[in-house]
């Protein structure tokens, strides 16, 4: 339906205002939606104002074709909503976000001047004292036909995240907030250019990749390759089955724990105890002393655990 079809017929009682009157409370009303959209809706109104003129109306009598800007608001964002799968919109929102995914989709979480989501599909919104909830809907039918991918930029207001995806992707970058929480039950975990106090990411199935600066980390992997990059207080990483690279700097204590797969380490000024149940332990270019590898000045204490694979220390 057209916008222009739609504003003949929204049809109500006669309201004494000014156009400008008019248009300053669908501003109001419309306020939620995209900017676009919402200059869009009254670049029309104003041409159909204008239209009116033309055809010698007043202002009054163009208001009462209209009708009450109330009806408009209302009828535009019902139909706006409906369309919401295929629109970016724009929500109020409050510190804390609860992302849940459901619907084997891709999730994005990139930093923005302004906060919207971006979906393939409808997901419910749920508002309450300490945070707000984005969840995906799942249709029925098998789980990977229902994919869902989920577009979603955060402003600076942003305190603190939890991401959950049941099965797909999940990637979040450019962000600076307190806390993060990012889970995956399978699927890829992504992290660039991340900024937090303390992060907590999860994946039971898929690789993981962060790059970021964190006070305090704890990552966790079950089947897949592990790769972290950046700064770091505090670090620890437990893998299940897979490959562990840590290629950054931590500055107080770092614990990488294999289950099966090679341990790699880039890093400066560590003290390692490295031991490994089933592979060796490379890292004949550095200083062993009691017990410890030492890299650099040894400031931060590493431990290193393997049970099948190699460890290997470097730095360059």
């Amino acid at each position: 339906m057209s916008l222009k079809w739609q504003l003949m017929n929204c049809w109500g009682k006669m309201i004494k205002m000014t156009k400008n009157e008019y248009i300053c409370e669908l501003y109001e009303g419309l306020k939620e939606l995209d900017g676009k959209i919402v200059d869009d809706v009254i670049d029309d109104v104003e041409e159909y104002f204008m239209e009116g003129k033309a055809r010698g109306l007043s202002e009054e009598e163009v208001i009462k074709e209209l009708g009450p800007a109330s009806d408009f608001v209302s009828g535009l964002l019902t139909q706006e909503r409906e369309l919401s799968s295929s629109r970016s919109l724009t929500i109020k929102t409050n510190e804390h976000v609860y992302v849940f995914d459901n619907a084997a989709g891709k999730i994005e979480i990139n930093g923005s001047d302004h906060f919207f989501i971006k979906s393939d599909k409808p997901y419910e919104t749920i508002e309450n004292d300490t945070e707000t909830v984005y969840s995906s809907i799942r249709n029925e039918g098998f789980i990977f036909f229902n994919c869902n991918d989920m577009q979603i930029s955060l402003d600076d207001g942003m305190k603190n995240i939890k991401v959950i995806s049941k099965a797909g992707d999940v990637i979040i970058r450019n962000i600076e907030i307190d806390t993060l929480h990012a889970e995956v039950n399978m699927g890829s975990l992504k992290l660039n250019n991340v900024k937090a106090e303390r992060l907590v990411a999860i994946n039971k199935m898929g690789d993981v990749k962060i790059d970021g600066q964190f006070k305090e980390a704890d990552i966790s992997s079950g089947m897949g390759d592990t790769k972290i990059s950046g700064n770091y207080e505090r670090l620890n990483i437990t893998s299940g089955c897979g490959d562990v690279k840590f290629n950054g700097r931590c500055a107080q204590n770092l614990d990488i724990k294999n289950g099966t797969g090679d341990i790699k380490i880039n890093s400066d000024d560590l003290s390692i105890d490295a031991t490994t149940g089933l592979g060796e332990v490379k890292a004949r270019e550095f200083l062993y002393s009691n017990g410890f590898y030492v890299v650099g000045n040894g400031r931060c204490r590493a431990r290193l655990k393997n049970g099948l694979g190699d460890i290997k220390i470097w730095r360059n």
